[in-house]
């Protein structure tokens, strides 16, 4: 989602592209996924190989880690860790059975009792991850239909293929 925007911040110094475990390119493996994980995951990253202040940018769950990580590295005395963040995306995490509408009750029943399936998650996951529905949903995250080419759609489905990726997938959604 961000290579068009690697020239220009690259005209302000370094510019890394990570994954988060259980992601795109990344290794996915059969553990439980969480907040924790990925931060101490972006933490490693910054200390081992940025080795500088860094400006952190996340979309949707990369957003909350971001912010996590800054939190974390600001109560910890590591200010120098990073300067900024930039959350765009953010997940809401704070919806409760209290603050769902009455008429979402139903949806958000199914989406859980999906959620708690594994079987039914990857039967879910296995069908979502071919390229004409990846593609479908793209357009529905970017209004610029331009930006969705042949060269974004790979992107986004190659890593859905490789091996694992349905357990993580599952287990992903089960710790969120």
């Amino acid at each position: 989602h961000w290579r068009h925007n690697f020239n220009v911040w690259a005209e302000s110094g370094p510019v890394y592209a990570l994954d988060l475990v259980g992601f795109g390119g990344s290794e996915k493996p059969p553990t439980d996924y969480s907040g924790t994980l990925w931060g101490s995951q972006v933490t490693a990253f910054l200390d081992q190989v940025v080795g500088q202040t860094a400006i952190l940018i996340g979309n949707s769950i990369g957003s909350a880690i971001a912010m996590a990580v800054a939190d974390q590295s600001r109560r910890a005395g590591n200010t120098h860790r990073v300067a900024a963040v930039i959350a765009l995306s953010l997940p809401d995490t704070s919806a409760r059975a209290d603050m769902i509408p009455a008429p979402l009750l139903p949806v958000v029943s199914f989406m859980e009792r999906v959620v708690a399936n594994p079987p039914l998650l990857k039967t879910i996951f296995y069908w979502v991850r071919r390229p004409s529905v990846i593609r479908k949903w793209v357009g529905i995250a970017y209004p610029d239909k331009t930006a969705i080419d042949d060269d974004l759609v790979e992107i986004l489905s190659d890593p859905p293929q490789e091996p694992g990726t349905a357990e993580a997938f599952v287990r992903i959604l089960r710790g969120m």
